[in-house]
């Protein structure tokens, strides 16, 4: 995922449920914010909408110092990292581009 970031991609986490994307990811968007390369930037989590609490509650855990928002619903406020449905992000497209910079 490191070497993705650097080439200027982005990177789609899929396989066998267990086997630590969540984990992976929080690690990566962690180095990201710790080593200052988040400043003024916002990371964008899209997963299935039954995953959303799920990620907060883990980035919470493994990532504290991280702002975690929901971009879903009513709680479509903006922090470090958002969260987001598939679903949203299709309906929300425009707002999340001059919301999210680029």
């Amino acid at each position: 995922m490191m070497r993705n970031l650097r080439a200027g991609m982005g990177s789609i986490i899929a396989d066998d449920m267990g086997l630590g994307k969540t984990l992976q990811v929080i690690a990566v968007i962690e180095k990201l914010r710790s080593a200052g390369e988040l400043k003024d930037k916002q990371v964008l989590v899209v997963v299935p909408t039954t995953l959303l609490t799920n990620w907060k509650r883990e980035l919470a855990r493994f990532a504290p110092r991280i702002k975690v928002s929901f971009f879903y619903g009513a709680n479509r406020s903006l922090g470090d990292v958002l969260l987001t449905t598939y679903g949203t992000l299709r309906s929300s497209m425009k707002v999340l581009q001059t919301t999210g910079g680029d």
